[in-house]
């Protein structure tokens, strides 16, 4: 770690291999009155009035995505991964996609793909009304 989000300096960097963790150590009473106290997770030693940040690469990767996620093309990239995910979401909720109630593979197929086709038609009445009404 090179600096906070205020531009300060760590006293030390640890790396904790066994949790993947970073731990930088913060200068006295350095984190008590900076405005990103909350956002930081910083803990404060009472006994030592030292700060220390903890941080893995978990964390890391999550601020990226995050970062990725509010731009336009993210928010693009987010709206069709909910239409992929719901579509699998409605086939196991409303159709039973996971509990097939048949034996045998070419009736299992035909099952499937039934329930797929009712799908589709329930989706397609829909554009039709939607067309219509505009």
């Amino acid at each position: 770690m090179v600096s906070c989000p205020c531009g300060k300096e760590p006293v030390s960097n640890r790396y904790n291999p066994k949790t993947g963790q970073i731990i930088a150590e913060m200068p006295d009473n350095c984190c008590a009155s900076c405005p990103h106290k909350n956002d930081c997770n910083v803990y404060q030693n009472k006994k030592k009035t030292k700060s220390s940040i903890h941080i893995t690469s978990k964390m890391v990767k999550r601020a990226k995505q995050a970062r990725n996620f509010s731009t336009e093309d993210g928010k693009k990239n987010a709206r069709m991964r909910n239409g992929v995910e719901g579509i699998m979401s409605v086939m196991r909720r409303k159709y039973g996609i996971d509990n097939i109630p048949v034996f045998g593979i070419k009736r299992m197929r035909i099952w499937i793909w039934t329930s797929m086709l009712s799908y589709n038609l329930v989706k397609y009445r829909k554009y039709l009304k939607q067309s219509a009404a505009a």
